[in-house]
């Protein structure tokens, strides 16, 4: 139970310390409809979901980052995670569909 407390106030300390920076390289190409998709704005908001692993002891953070009219941001924008305890690695990624 202690090992599980550690991690989760790790958890907790990584949500408070998170940092979504700016950037992301979206596309202009069409996509398969035909339509060229418009490019979002800077990041405004983060959604953070996480899932302990009890047989690995560790958990998985989940950022979903979103412009301010809710939607997505552009793939590739920089998401970097940090803590004051424990280790997160990697401790930066790109977006995906705005995770």
């Amino acid at each position: 139970m202690t090992k599980f407390l550690y991690y989760l106030c790790s958890t907790v300390a990584a949500i408070f310390i998170l940092t979504a920076c700016g950037g992301g390289g979206g596309s202009s190409h069409s996509d398969d409809t035909g339509t060229i998709p418009s490019p979002s704005g800077p990041p405004a908001a983060i959604e953070l979901s996480s899932q302990f692993n009890a047989s690995e002891g560790s958990f998985t953070i989940i950022a979903t980052v979103s412009d301010e009219n809710g939607e997505a941001v552009n793939d590739g924008t920089t998401v970097v995670f940090s803590s004051t305890t424990g280790d997160i690695s990697p401790s930066q990624a790109g977006t995906v569909a705005g995770m």
